[in-house]
C-alpha cells in the first residue's frame, strides 16, 4: 500500500521513504491508517476466512485491532536471529526484491518503528522463530497455530 502511494505521487519508494511516509500516516491517524486499510481488503473479500497481514509495528496498531476486530485477531510475533535477519534482508536487497535506494541493513534496523515492532513480541499471543522457515511454511504455521 505504501509503495503504491509512493508511486502514485512519483516519489522514491526507497525503504527510508517507505518508513517515513508510514510515519506520517501514523500521525495523522493516531496509528489507525493499517487497520483501516485492513478493514477495507476485508469487506471487498468477505467470502475470505482468514487473513495473516504483516502490518504491525506499533503497539497502538495492535491495540485498533484488538478493538476493531476483537477476539477474532491473533497476533503472532515473528523472531530469528540478527545474522539470519541480515543475511536474507541482504540477499532481498541484492537480488531486487528489497525496496529501492540501497537502504543498508543497519540504517534499517536504526528506524524507530523497526525498534517498536521487535518490542512487540510481549504483547503476542504466540510467537513463531523463522530460523529455518521460508514465508509460505510461517504463513500455514500461522494458520495451523490460530484455527484453534
Amino acid at each position: 500500500m505504501l509503495r503504491v502511494h509512493l508511486e502514485k505521487e512519483g516519489l522514491s519508494k526507497s525503504r527510508t521513504d517507505l518508513q517515513g511516509l508510514g510515519d506520517r500516516f501514523d500521525e495523522e491517524t493516531d496509528f489507525y491508517w493499517v487497520v483501516q486499510r485492513a478493514d477495507e481488503a476485508i469487506a471487498a473479500l468477505e467470502a475470505q476466512q482468514v487473513w495473516i497481514l504483516d502490518a504491525v509495528r506499533k503497539k497502538r496498531q495492535v491495540e485498533h485491532f484488538r478493538k476493531k476486530f476483537g477476539d477474532s485477531v491473533v497476533h503472532v510475533h515473528f523472531v530469528a536471529p540478527e545474522e539470519v535477519l541480515r543475511e536474507r534482508y541482504e540477499q532481498r536487497l541484492a537480488a531486487g526484491g528489497e525496496y529501492v535506494g540501497n537502504t543498508t541493513y543497519e540504517e534499517a534496523i536504526r528506524h524507530p518503528n523497526e525498534i517498536a515492532a521487535r518490542s512487540l513480541e510481549e504483547l503476542a499471543d504466540y510467537v513463531v522463530d523463522l530460523t529455518t522457515m521460508m514465508p509460505l511454511e510461517a504463513a500455514a504455521h500461522v494458520a495451523r497455530l490460530t484455527k484453534g
